[in-house]
């Protein structure tokens, strides 16, 4: 029997603003306020010297800031939520830079500047009580191997000393810097290969076969 939620081919006549999907007080909008309105000139300058000017810097800089505040560092990763998440269609405008875009953009154009700005944001949501760093732990054992040892978590803040947090941030962006760096050495575009309808058709009947048969 076919729910009545089941109308995924039945497209709105009328699209949704992307921006009618975002709560007013969503980080996010605060985010691309502080952007759209701090100077960013000498990035905006060297940035367009070069005749890069495909992606609007403004743009790119709120899709690191946003992806890190959210532990989120690949730059593959980021490229992929351009494409996946409405938060981030939203700041993109639709753009979909892809991850060597990103990563030669922050490695090359948008460090110590960006640093900057990033860590004033970071103190700024942590005094309004919406954000702060915590260490991570798996099982009581801190990760230290592979995953960076402090995260970002949205919610009520814990007020803590300005060194600390800024010495925080340095290390998360260390971490970020490095992850870019190791990126930056592999450029091969993210790709997924096409599912023949045959091969679908197949597993689909399988599956039933098997439910059929309660063989699983």
């Amino acid at each position: 029997m076919k729910s009545k939620y089941d109308n995924q081919t039945q497209e709105p006549s009328i699209p949704l603003p992307l921006s009618e999907l975002i709560p007013k007080a969503h980080p996010v909008r605060v985010i691309n306020r502080i952007i759209n309105e701090i100077d960013i000139g000498e990035i905006e300058e060297e940035y367009t010297c070069d005749g890069v000017t495909s992606y609007s810097s403004r743009m790119l800089i709120k899709l690191l800031i946003y992806s890190y505040m959210n532990n989120v560092y690949s730059g593959r990763r980021i490229e992929e939520l351009t494409q996946e998440y409405i938060h981030y269609l939203w700041l993109s405008e639709m753009q979909r830079p892809d991850h060597n875009t990103i990563n030669r953009f922050r490695y090359k154009y948008a460090a110590g500047n960006f640093k900057m700005v990033f860590s004033r944001i970071v103190l700024f949501f942590n005094k309004s009580g919406v954000l702060t760093i915590t260490e991570t732990h798996t099982d009581n054992t801190k990760i230290r191997a592979n995953t960076n040892k402090y995260s970002f978590v949205w919610g009520k803040g814990v007020q803590t000393d300005k060194k600390v947090i800024l010495s925080q941030v340095n290390e998360l962006w260390n971490y970020a810097r490095k992850i870019c760096k190791k990126e930056l050495k592999d450029t091969r575009p993210n790709t997924s290969s096409e599912i023949s309808h045959e091969v679908l058709q197949e597993v689909i009947e399988e599956i039933n076969q098997t439910r059929e048969n309660k063989d699983i």
